[in-house]
């Protein structure tokens, strides 16, 4: 089993459970291969907690990933400007965010949800992987493209569930990922 696949598709579950008309997670995987910090998007409480900026939010204010110490992002979808700029941040803050793979690709993202973030992303991409890190996806686009379109689906139809404020609810520490699985 590709474990890209199997972390994708992990979140993607998450994402459904935790803010199923926004389904969009993140979590940040270690060197060890354990998952350090999860989190769903609750951009209905801030428009800067996307999952992946909220993920990045909680590594470093509640851990000191540095000196080195690799650390792969990975997204139900490409992360759009905020969350790349919050992994761009982190890394001059001294973090080493060396990977980023995702799921859906932004052009997917903007069939469903409407609105092009495609220019400015691939500018910050680009910086990115100018500044040495890897970006792999899209990962069972088909498969997240089906779980977004249920979740526009949703919300287009005034089905999405009302969602807490409470920011905790939408992060999670400690690593539930058992990549031995075969």
């Amino acid at each position: 089993m590709d474990n890209h696949e199997f972390i994708i598709r992990e979140l993607l579950e998450m994402g459904v459970d935790v803010t199923p008309g926004y389904p969009f997670a993140a979590c940040f995987v270690d060197a060890a291969d354990r998952v350090v910090v999860t989190a769903c998007s609750a951009c209905h409480i801030s428009p800067i907690y996307t999952a992946e900026a909220l993920a990045v939010h909680m590594l470093c204010t509640r851990y000191s990933a540095r000196d080195g110490q690799a650390l792969t992002l990975f997204s139900t979808a490409l992360p759009e400007p905020v969350g790349l700029g919050a992994i761009h941040w982190a890394n001059v803050m001294g973090y080493n965010i060396n990977q980023v793979v995702y799921g859906a690709s932004r052009e997917t993202i903007s069939q469903i949800w409407g609105g092009d973030k495609e220019v400015a992303c691939s500018e910050l991409i680009g910086q990115l992987k100018s500044s040495g890190i890897e970006i792999t996806g899209p990962v069972i686009e088909d498969e997240c493209r089906n779980v977004f379109e249920m979740g526009k689906g949703l919300i287009d139809g005034g089905e999405c569930p009302v969602l807490s404020l409470e920011l905790e609810d939408f992060w999670m520490a400690g690593d539930w990922l058992d990549l031995d699985i075969e």
